[in-house]
Formats: structure tokens, C-alpha cells, sequence
């Protein structure tokens, strides 16, 4: 499911290997994993070396976050782009610019490849939208053909 809607928490509840199932309120449910996010925390100071405080986590304020502590939270838009990653819905931004590059395009050759704007491509590509499941699809079609071709 993908929706531009803002992103809003019923509950959440942890799984081991720092896995969070989030209910969300009008985008059904997700599994994502954070030990990435965490990993980035380093071993100074990072509060998630105690498993048991992972298990802490609670919806936000409003359902706008989750949170460990007052300290330690994460927006519901990181969360929900995070998810759509990892179900494959959407591509990172440093994939979809890989993707271009891969293909030796300007953003304006790629908006014109995929059919929208060279200012869509911008903000796909700044992380300032998510790529959609549309565009991703037409990126994969884009690589079959030009596999097709080259054989």
C-alpha cells in the first residue's frame, strides 16, 4: 500500500532483532526492521546495547513517533519510508541516483525515460518524495528492455 497521506501510529509493538510491528492508522501494518539505524548509534552512549530498553518502545505523542525515552525517538515519516523500502515499494534516493548513473542519463533524460518531471526526478533523488511504486516498476521495465536489446 502506498499512499502520500502523513503517516499516523495506532500502536507498535518490538520483536527481537530490534523489529518493530507498527499499526498504522490508515496505512494498515508493517514489519521494519531498525538495526541499521541503530548500528549507526555507534557503541558510545547508545542505550540500545540493553536489549531490554528496545523493548521499551511506545507510540508517540498523537501516534507522530515512536519512542524509547524522552530522549530517544523516531518520526512516523522516517518509519513509513523505511518500511516502504524494505517491503521493495519504493527505491532510497542513493538507489534511484545509482540507477540514473548506472544508465549514464541526466535527470532531465531520465524524466523523459520515465515520463514525469526533471523536477520529480530532483526531489526523488534529495529524498524530498518518495519514489513511487509506479516509478520503480518503470525503472525495472526501463533495465529489461535495455537487457532485451543488448541480447
Amino acid at each position: 500500500m502506498f499512499s502520500t497521506s502523513q503517516p499516523n501510529l495506532l500502536a507498535v509493538t518490538p520483536s527481537e532483532g530490534y523489529l518493530l510491528h507498527l499499526h498504522w492508522r490508515d496505512h494498515g501494518e508493517d514489519r521494519v526492521d531498525l538495526s541499521s539505524w541503530i548500528a549507526r548509534w555507534g557503541s558510545l552512549d547508545n542505550p540500545f546495547q540493553d536489549p531490554s530498553f528496545f523493548a521499551t518502545v511506545q507510540v508517540g505523542e498523537y501516534g507522530w513517533s515512536v519512542a524509547w525515552s524522552e530522549e530517544v525517538e523516531m518520526d512516523t515519516e522516517h518509519l513509513y519510508r523505511l518500511a516502504r523500502y524494505q517491503a521493495k515499494e519504493s527505491l532510497e534516493p542513493e538507489t534511484f541516483r545509482a540507477w540514473r548513473e548506472r544508465h549514464g542519463m541526466s535527470q532531465l533524460g531520465v524524466a523523459q525515460v520515465l515520463g514525469i518531471s526533471d523536477m520529480m526526478v530532483q526531489y526523488y533523488e534529495e529524498g524530498r518524495q518518495m519514489v513511487s511504486k509506479t516509478v520503480m516498476l518503470a525503472c525495472k521495465g526501463y533495465d529489461a528492455l535495455q537487457k532485451e536489446q543488448a541480447a
